[in-house]
């Protein structure tokens, strides 16, 4: 039987062809992509036109994020192990729990 990560990288290609599916795996692998501390204060919105629409719960936050997007550029399509982004977009929203990566057993949007 193969191994469960020679099966990975092809389910990410494959995920990278329809951005609803590929903002699905962003949200769930975004810790793992970007750091507990990140993820825990962002949030992948939205994938269109390899722009990254991250929510943020503060000011703060957004300009920290803002000024480290080319890092987070780059840890996304090295996870990927492809050009899935090219830019960041950061939003502040107003709903924390739109931004706060659920915990183990907490309901998913």
């Amino acid at each position: 039987m193969k191994e469960l990560n020679t099966f990975f990288p092809k389910i990410l290609h494959d995920a990278s062809q329809d951005p609803e599916v590929a903002i699905v795996f962003l949200r769930e692998l975004w810790p793992q992509i970007v750091g507990p501390k990140v993820a825990g204060r962002s949030r992948p919105e939205k994938l269109t036109e390899r722009t990254l629409v991250l929510a943020v719960l503060d000011d703060t936050w957004r300009r920290e994020l803002e000024k480290m997007s080319g890092i987070l550029v780059s840890a996304v399509n090295s996870f990927w192990k492809r050009r899935l982004v090219e830019r960041i977009a950061i939003k502040k929203h107003s709903e924390p729990q739109s931004a706060r990566v659920p915990g183990p057993g907490e309901p998913r949007e």
